[in-house]
């Protein structure tokens, strides 16, 4: 019977029966990211009346409410991500200068 003061158990604690960790991760962000699309294309499927935007110049194509949510769903996360990089930047160049000051 192994014990845990055995080298060879402590090196299995970070595996599960021969897959890492990391591939497990993978594995369940790829399951995750295949949900939500299908998940999105019932979205879709289901709410498919066309609706036409008017912006203040232009007018859009009609398509269906489906395909718009997602769309407009799909740019705020874009531009949510973009605003918490510029945040996230600013605060590793400030971290790196404090670094930099405290080293002196």
């Amino acid at each position: 019977m192994a014990s845990l003061s055995d080298e060879g158990t402590i090196r299995r604690l970070g595996k599960f029966e021969g897959t890492s960790l990391a591939t497990i991760y993978k594995l369940v962000k790829v399951i995750l990211v295949l949900g939500a699309v299908f998940l999105g294309a019932i979205f879709a499927l289901f709410n498919n009346h066309p609706v036409r935007l008017n912006f203040l110049f232009f007018e859009s194509p009609s398509l269906s409410l489906g395909f718009w949510l997602i769309v407009f769903l799909f740019l705020g996360s874009i531009l949510g991500l973009g605003s918490s990089s510029i945040i996230l930047i600013r605060y590793k160049r400030l971290i790196t200068k404090l670094k930099k000051k405290s080293l002196e």
